[in-house]
């Protein structure tokens, strides 16, 4: 498994991702009614190549019930998710609350539990993600500890060749593990 850090706010590849994002975004609006898709995640997955078919676990991915609430916005809904469910990627969503209402698998588990993703087939995920989830504030353990607790769990189900792609923003990678 390649490991693959990212920073939100780094610059896009407008030609590498407008062609697929924006009828994504429209779609997305058709359904929902609004869509708060965060660009750097879908632009590393869409990086590797198209995501119809591939296997896409999405860490930490939002659920409607959840610290939206305080804010009053949609903005930690599974936007992520729900983009690459259009794109036909076999996407499946884990979170801390229920996505029983989403078109996608998804499941309430906490991930700072040891062994929290045992269902999962060995070598059955090409892709993980985690966007914003080891700055979440809805993470109970520290980023290192949450992050080597995923790794070790990760490196059994995600494809030799596959990739683990997550965002380092308030946190340093090289000092995460």
């Amino acid at each position: 498994m390649k490991l693959m850090p990212y920073k939100l706010y780094e610059s896009f590849d407008f030609n590498l991702f407008c062609g697929v994002y924006s009828p994504v975004r429209q779609k997305l609006e058709k359904i929902y009614g609004d869509e708060y898709l965060k660009l750097n995640p879908f632009q590393e997955i869409i990086k590797l190549g198209n995501p119809k078919n591939k296997s896409i676990l999405d860490l930490g991915c939002g659920s409607i019930k959840n610290i939206d609430d305080m804010y009053k916005t949609r903005i930690f809904e599974p936007w992520l998710s729900r983009a690459l469910h259009e794109l036909e990627a076999k996407v499946i969503g884990i979170d801390l609350h229920n996505l029983d209402k989403e078109k996608f698998p998804g499941y309430n588990i906490d991930l700072t539990k040891e062994n929290s993703l045992y269902f999962l087939k060995e070598n059955s995920i090409d892709i993980a993600v985690a966007s914003s989830f080891f700055d979440s504030p809805s993470l109970i353990k520290p980023a290192k500890e949450t992050f080597n607790l995923l790794v070790s769990q990760l490196d059994r189900i995600v494809k030799p060749n596959g990739y683990f792609i997550f965002e380092n923003l308030n946190t340093n990678y090289n000092n995460i593990y």
